[in-house]
């Protein structure tokens, strides 16, 4: 852990409610570098310190350039280095939980921050205590538009940008699609997405559910250029896309033809868009 961090949380360990410290951004999963912000989540219970007195105990923490404290974040620069630290509610947390188990939010704040300090061993109790329920597996895989809004890329998302002249927001929403489509992939394995990419090769290994070559599809998807790579690029998403749901269909026999557009339901008609939208692209002057 970088020295500046670790300087940071022995800070906050003197705040009395303070009884867990985790990481988020880069420094949990292990990628940060000179230039990356510190995501510090700091877990309380009892009484949370107001805006001015957390601020001022702040200040003392280090020589710092600048401090904002408001609701349940805070921001200072310390040492050249962006620290965010975000207060949340133990207890409320765990309150949340109970009453809805599905909760994306509560869930990956719990799993998927780097724990690295607990006073009493709290919050490691907690993450213990969650596993991930089937109904969230559901509403992640069919309910919500996680798999459903990809087939859109292909008329509405693209074509559109084209004729908009915006193909960069087409890029944009591919990354948003591929993003949701591997959500798809950790919930049918009943684990949570932690959006670090350089982790999925590792954890697709030990899925027993893994589309045909999505890493590499996902690799292309990410280093093809749409302008220059069109049709590369729009394959390597339609091969994720379409065996993803395949083993949606195969696992939980989801009858994805009354809850996907069933007129994009024909892989003679994905290629077909593919070529077409290629040549789109390929004829267009950005």
């Amino acid at each position: 852990m970088q020295r500046i961090v670790k300087e940071i949380i022995e800070g906050l360990k003197n705040f009395k409610e303070v009884e867990a410290i985790s990481l988020g951004g880069s420094d949990a999963c292990g990628c940060s570098d000179e230039y990356s912000d510190v995501d510090i989540y700091v877990f309380y219970t009892k009484n949370f310190t107001k805006d001015s007195v957390r601020k001022k105990h702040l200040h003392k923490l280090a020589d710092f350039e600048m401090v904002y404290t408001g609701g349940i974040l805070d921001y200072f620069i310390y040492k050249r280095k962006h620290i965010h630290t975000w207060w949340e509610d133990i207890d409320g947390i765990k309150k949340k939980l109970k009453e809805r188990p599905d909760d994306v939010d509560a869930n990956t704040l719990i799993l998927y921050t780097k724990l690295v300090w607990d006073r009493n061993g709290k919050l490691g109790k907690l993450r213990k205590q969650i596993k991930y329920p089937t109904k969230l597996v559901k509403k992640i895989v069919s309910e919500d538009l996680t798999l459903k809004q990809v087939s859109k890329i292909f008329r509405d998302v693209v074509e559109k940008s084209i004729s908009r002249n915006r193909i960069y927001f087409a890029e944009w929403s591919i990354k948003i699609q591929t993003d949701n489509i591997i959500k798809a992939i950790y919930a049918l394995n009943r684990k949570y997405y932690k959006n670090y990419p350089q982790h999925l090769k590792c954890d697709f290994r030990r899925f027993k559910l893994v589309p045909k070559n999505a890493y590499e599809n996902i690799n292309k998807i990410g280093r093809y250029s749409l302008m220059e790579n069109p049709k590369e690029k729009l394959t390597a998403l339609f091969e994720l896309y379409w065996s993803t749901i395949e083993l949606a269909k195969k696992r939980y026999n989801y009858d994805f033809k009354t809850k996907i557009f069933p007129e994009y339901d024909d892989k003679k008609w994905y290629r077909k868009r593919i070529l077409e939208i290629s040549k789109m692209i390929k004829n267009t002057k950005i």
